[in-house]
């Protein structure tokens, strides 16, 4: 865990060979930092979890598919497994 501003920590996870990058964070700031800066690092593939409907243009605008309302999405998964 650490800053993801920090650039250290983007090298140290090799951001350069990512063929994706998935933020699940409850924050969305911090999702769409983490989008920002793997578009900017050439990242092709962009998915985030964004959990306030309202911001989902911002996300749409820089290109990243969108995970909302992560209630909804768990509770599909739930009663997939339970048929």
């Amino acid at each position: 865990m650490g800053n993801l501003a920090e650039d250290d920590l983007l090298q140290e996870a090799e951001i350069e060979r990512a063929g994706a990058v998935i933020a699940t964070t409850y924050d969305d700031a911090q999702n769409l930092m983490a989008m920002v800066l793997a578009k900017k690092k050439g990242v092709d593939c962009l998915i985030s979890l964004v959990n306030q409907q309202s911001h989902d243009f911002i996300f749409e605008t820089l290109g990243v598919q969108i995970i909302s309302d992560p209630a909804r999405v768990v509770a599909g998964q739930l009663y997939k497994y339970w048929e």
